[in-house]
């Protein structure tokens, strides 16, 4: 990858993770397992080509550089996951939690152990000093691509929740859920490319920048820039939350003693 190209991948990211920085902090414990993962997917994508322009003002290549310049889908796709279920809890306070969590544990299981599988195969590939993806890779990115395309109907099903516009939290979690859904075929081109350059045996699609940049780079970089957007402009989600649950806890206790019912 041109070194242009990279210093502008360092410059984007490194601007983004400012905003998820305050996305972290406004959304909170609800909205870590997303805003945190796609912060982690920025340092990723910044330590990587800071990796690659070493090696190539050294004329070397590093294992280092090729490992984390391959693991990006993997905590972009957990990270895009956390989004949606911040946004699905706060449109449903009242859904079986323990369910959702056995979703979203089995989903970020599935997608852990993808990217541990295309680790090792792309540690055998360098190892083997080979240009061809070892079966683990392949293994390992069909897994990724089944989890895409689960996360995919998991996100569009999202939209058939009871409509509870009561829920001072409605509107902002809606909008979190609507701008998963607008992310979505950046997702799906994204991890089309990895698939298409694990198994296909034309050196020209792998080493061409056009397919690169149009596939990966700047999908990556408008997905995280649509989410971030629509993280700021729900900053204020959790408090909405709050106020919902200061409303049934006085409900309730209203119920429980009935002089609260008659005086004031």
């Amino acid at each position: 990858m041109p070194s242009a190209l990279l210093v502008a991948t360092i410059i984007v990211y490194a601007v983004l993770i400012q905003p998820i920085s305050y996305c972290i902090w406004k959304h909170g414990t609800p909205g870590l397992l997303g805003w945190l993962v796609i912060q982690v997917f920025c340092v990723v994508r910044i330590v990587g080509s800071a990796l690659q322009i070493h090696d190539e003002t050294t004329g070397s290549t590093s294992t280092a550089a090729l490992v984390v310049a391959s693991i990006g889908l993997s905590p972009l796709l957990l990270g895009v996951a956390g989004v949606l279920h911040e946004a699905r809890t706060a449109r449903d306070p009242g859904m079986n939690t323990k369910i959702e969590w056995i979703k979203v544990i089995a989903f970020h299981a599935q997608v852990i152990l993808a990217m541990v599988l295309l680790l090792i195969g792309i540690t055998q590939e360098i190892g083997d000093k080979t240009s061809h993806a070892t079966p683990l890779m392949k293994v390992g990115v069909v897994m990724i691509l089944l989890c895409a395309v689960v996360f995919s109907a998991w996100t569009r099903l999202s939209f058939n929740q009871v409509p509870r516009t009561d829920l001072p939290a409605w509107k902002d979690a809606t909008l979190l859920l609507k701008s998963v859904f607008v992310v979505l075929p950046f997702v799906l081109l994204r991890t089309l490319y990895s698939v298409i350059a694990t198994f296909s045996t034309d050196s020209s699609f792998k080493n061409s920048l056009a397919a690169k940049v149009c596939m990966s780079v700047v999908p990556e970089m408008l997905l995280v820039a649509v989410l971030v957007a629509s993280g700021i402009i729900t900053r204020n989600i959790v408090d909405k939350r709050r106020i919902k649950g200061v409303e049934r806890d006085t409900l309730a206790g209203a119920q429980h003693y009935p002089l609260l019912q008659t005086q004031g």
